[in-house]
């Protein structure tokens, strides 16, 4: 009895882990989040005057402000026209010198394709925050 006893606890444990390890193996990996970004001077995409990657999770690529800008694309859940901008920017001038950025890539696995043109690169910045913030 105590041999049969014995066999079923061992087999049942067998199981419990194989089982666990089948579900941990069958877990879906996160989604990558890819991007390049460009910045040009003018309403024309080109040509381009600065170009930063972007990735998050984790936050990396050569973008300097890597970290922010993923922050920031998380809480508009990708969309870069729900961007939250620059809180603490007091204003732009009314020059019109405008600057036109595209995005180009994935979001969580999903394609981005972005483009818009800016007055200027005080409205780029209060508007975008981060996001764009690829100049040296």
């Amino acid at each position: 009895m105590r041999q049969r006893l014995f066999a079923t606890a061992a087999f049942t444990a067998l199981f419990c882990v194989t089982g666990l390890t089948g579900l941990t193996s069958n877990a879906e990996p996160a989604q990558s989040s890819r991007l390049t970004l460009t910045i040009a001077q003018g309403e024309d995409p080109t040509p381009v005057a600065y170009r930063r990657t972007l990735t998050c999770q984790p936050p990396g690529g050569d973008h300097p402000r890597a970290v922010p800008a993923c922050a920031d694309l998380t809480r508009a859940n990708g969309d870069f026209r729900r961007l939250p901008g620059d809180p603490l920017n007091p204003g732009c001038p009314r020059d019109y010198r405008p600057v036109t950025v595209t995005a180009r890539g994935h979001w969580q696995g999903s394609p981005i394709r972005f483009q818009h043109t800016y007055a200027n690169q005080c409205v780029l910045q209060a508007t975008t925050g981060p996001v764009f913030d690829i100049q040296p």
